[in-house]
């Protein structure tokens, strides 16, 4: 881009169609992440030129607040940083607060190690660690590598049923 570093198009970008992949290409993004809506199908038919990824390990986040959901609405310098959400059925949903905002992650992190042979037309695989330690993502990263099934539980996310 000029100013000494590159720009990847990341999950906030919700990229969703090749359009989107040429219209970035030409404002100097240099990679991007497809959306984590979409089927592994789909991504793999996007176009455009630029280097493109898929999430594939990883708690998706939910929600971005300012207003604590730990400590009932309060600075997030309050609630000591981390904890968890618990839904009517009892599942955990994780909070992580940082820079003034609480990010809510999803119960389970999305899992594609076993299922690599059918990511197509991708240059990376995003693996996304929020709450495991050093030891788990290591052997995430060492599962993910040799196409273990996941372990305990885990999510495919919408990489076979896409959104409506």
């Amino acid at each position: 881009m000029g100013e000494g570093f590159e720009v990847l198009a990341g999950p906030g970008t919700n990229i969703f169609n090749t359009r989107s992949i040429k219209t970035l290409s030409r404002e100097g993004v240099t990679a991007v992440l497809v959306s984590t809506e979409m089927t592994l199908k789909q991504s793999a038919a996007l176009g455009g030129d630029l280097p493109r990824g898929i999430f594939a390990y990883g708690r998706l986040p939910l929600m971005l607040t300012r207003a604590c959901p730990l400590n009932n609405g309060k600075k997030c310098a309050d609630c000591g940083g981390s904890g968890a959400l618990r839904d009517r059925m009892g599942i955990e949903f994780p909070v992580i607060c940082e820079a003034g905002c609480s990010v809510v992650y999803n119960s389970r992190p999305v899992y594609l190690g076993d299922k690599k042979e059918e990511i197509k037309n991708m240059d990376f695989l995003l693996l996304y660690f929020t709450t495991e330690s050093r030891e788990e993502a290591g052997l995430v990263i060492k599962d993910f590598s040799a196409g273990v099934p996941p372990r305990g539980e885990f999510t495919r996310g919408a990489a076979y049923r896409g959104v409506e």
